[in-house]
């Protein structure tokens, strides 16, 4: 850990990285903390996006590499890297000749990658090329506040159950705020158990519905704001 602090801050450590060397303990648990927020506030909104756009990367690389070859896989990875004469160059600030010597090379496609690729050869890991994948612009524009198209895809009075149910709900009170019947609301309910996007637990006397991960990733995929 201190030899990658000391390449991150050539310079000098600033103070709080300083701590993770002099008290490991108490600055581990602050990094944790920051983590902890920083993932909260802008990762975990965004995740299934950035798990499918990594996902489709990986697939286009492996179906360009299997059905092209080499050449083609690495082709319009990022303007510094070419595939020449059986070896793949990076052209980057450092010159340095890396033998794999049958480790392979691992192709990784990172979110926070851009606008550089990070050749990487530190032992013990694995030599890989951390780059931005195909995407990425779109993954990180504004995003746009649009129901409409969550109620195209599950019809405007379930669109609306599905936002309602930020917080658990039995079927009286979701008809009592949407001023609907319980008999229309219990019959939408079911539809969208049954698609797995919300699920029910017995409280009492009550079933009450909340939204399961699915139904939040829904929302989220369509730019609709929970209610």
């Amino acid at each position: 850990m201190a030899s990658e602090l000391h390449r991150a801050y050539p310079g000098g450590l600033p103070p709080a990285a300083q701590l993770l060397l002099d008290d490991p303990g108490r600055g581990l648990g602050r990094l944790v903390a920051q983590m902890r927020a920083w993932w909260d506030a802008v990762l975990a909104p965004r995740w299934e996006a950035i798990l499918a756009m990594v996902e489709s990367e990986v697939a286009h690389r492996g179906r360009r590499l299997a059905a092209e070859g080499p050449s083609a896989a690495f082709a319009d990875l990022h303007d510094t890297v070419v595939w020449h004469d059986g070896a793949v160059e990076v052209h980057s600030r450092t010159d340095n000749d890396v033998d794999l010597g049958g480790r392979g090379l691992l192709l990784v496609p990172a979110a926070f990658a851009w606008p550089d690729v990070w050749p990487m050869n530190d032992p013990p890991w694995q030599p890989a090329i951390v780059y931005a994948p195909r995407g990425l612009a779109d993954l990180w524009a504004p995003r746009r506040d649009d129901a409409g198209a969550l109620d195209d895809l599950l019809g405007a009075r379930r669109a609306t159950i599905l936002a309602a149910l930020g917080r658990p709900s039995s079927t009286q009170e979701l008809a009592q705020r949407l001023r609907a019947s319980p008999a229309g609301v219990s019959a939408h309910l079911g539809v969208l158990r049954r698609a797995g996007l919300v699920a029910g637990r017995r409280e009492g006397r009550h079933v009450l519905y909340g939204r399961t991960r699915a139904g939040d990733a829904l929302l989220r995929a369509a730019g609709a704001t929970p209610r």
